[in-house]
């Protein structure tokens, strides 16, 4: 997969997860696995819908 997401789209994505996830242990929810979503998108600094798409916030992807 190529890289789609720029740097800010990458941090985001990574707090979002992680704030998240954090919601996951304060409520006891079990909802709070979905923040792996946006954190492992974040990581790999690759969004699927947005490479289904077309979008990149990465200036320097080709």
């Amino acid at each position: 997969m190529k890289e789609n997401a720029g740097l800010l789209d990458q941090n985001m994505r990574y707090l979002s997860g992680m704030l998240v996830l954090k919601s996951e242990v304060v409520y006891e929810s079990v909802r709070g696995h979905s923040g792996t979503v946006p954190l492992m998108s974040a990581l790999i600094a690759c969004c699927p819908p947005c490479a289904l798409t077309g979008i990149k916030t990465n200036k320097s992807a080709d």
